[in-house]
């Protein structure tokens, strides 16, 4: 019997959070030189620098494939411990702007805000009870 990891809006909001990151690390493998000012540093790298940003995608696509995989096999806890760990590399992503006199905005606006929702949602998903009724233990009389 197949567990499931919450509600119908918790699952589809962790699903579309996976296809978005999918598609952005894609997207970002595929073509860093228009998708690399979103991510907030001032300037694109010089030389063989650019090889980082495939590197940094790459990172996203796999993070959201173990999300994907917890998400579709059940494992609710496991997956709200996940959650909690990936965080620590948007935060990261968000340090990394800062330190590199990058964008203040989208430090904030995109990184911060992405790995405060993961760790709140995180949380939550460890957070979650899941109640269900007993089984009678005593058959119900039957009429006669």
């Amino acid at each position: 019997m197949r567990r499931r990891t919450g509600t119908g809006s918790q699952v589809d909001w962790f699903t579309n959070f996976i296809l978005f990151s999918l598609w952005f690390g894609a997207e970002f493998i595929l073509s860093p030189e228009t998708t690399a000012p979103g991510f907030g540093l001032p300037s694109w790298p010089s030389g063989d620098g650019d090889g980082f940003l495939i590197i940094k995608e790459i990172r996203d696509v796999v993070l959201a494939l173990v999300l994907g995989i917890l998400l579709v096999t059940g494992h609710r806890r496991a997956l709200g411990w996940a959650l909690l760990v990936e965080a620590l590399a948007a935060y990261g992503d968000m340090t990394t702007v800062l330190a590199h006199r990058g964008s203040v905005a989208t430090a904030l606006g995109v990184h911060c805000l992405t790995a405060t929702l993961m760790v709140v949602n995180g949380l939550l998903i460890m957070r979650e009870t899941r109640k269900v009724a007993a089984a009678p233990t005593t058959p119900a009389p039957q009429p006669a």
